[in-house]
């Protein structure tokens, strides 16, 4: 059995518990789920924000996502934001859409997005896409800047993070 857990930042207590039995996905009261998801493209980008947040407010888009039927969302993000969570600058943003967004890193925008993606009822799968924000996608998980033990750095970062 796999399980996974998933928290909501502000309390720090668990708010899903997905299970895997007997090749189902069930919650911490043996309800049958289904996860229907979706790509959030941008923490693995220059921008080290999700893309869109020029032209529409971050609630809208989650908003949009859950009538939708979306209750999942994969969440590409580079290697090198994951080792530098609490210095990244972001761009690309309407701030007079997005006032709550304002003066926040990459990392407090991440937390508040996962935030809210929870409070709608959908869960964060982290995805590893590249190793840096800027260029193409690299042809290895690692390279001689960004070595085995600095990309499972990364991961130990999101994990510590995002428990």
């Amino acid at each position: 059995m796999i399980t996974l857990i998933i928290y909501q930042l502000c309390n720090q207590k668990p708010f899903l518990e997905l299970f895997s039995r007997n090749s189902q996905i069930e919650d911490q009261n043996g309800n049958k789920v289904s996860l229907k998801g979706y790509n959030f493209f941008g923490f693995n980008t220059e921008s080290a924000v999700v893309h869109g947040l020029w032209d529409k407010r971050l609630e809208d888009l989650l908003d949009w996502t859950v009538s939708e039927g979306y209750n999942a969302i994969r969440l590409p993000f580079a290697c090198d934001l994951a080792l530098d969570l609490l210095n990244t600058k972001v761009g690309y943003i309407d701030y007079k859409l997005n006032p709550g967004l304002q003066g926040l890193t990459s990392s407090e925008i991440l937390d508040y997005f996962i935030n809210a993606a929870a409070v709608r009822g959908q869960v964060i799968l982290f995805d590893m896409h590249k190793l840096y924000m800027k260029g193409e996608i690299d042809p290895l998980w690692y390279d001689s800047n960004l070595t085995e033990p600095k990309v499972i750095q990364g991961w130990k970062n999101m994990v510590q993070r995002y428990n």
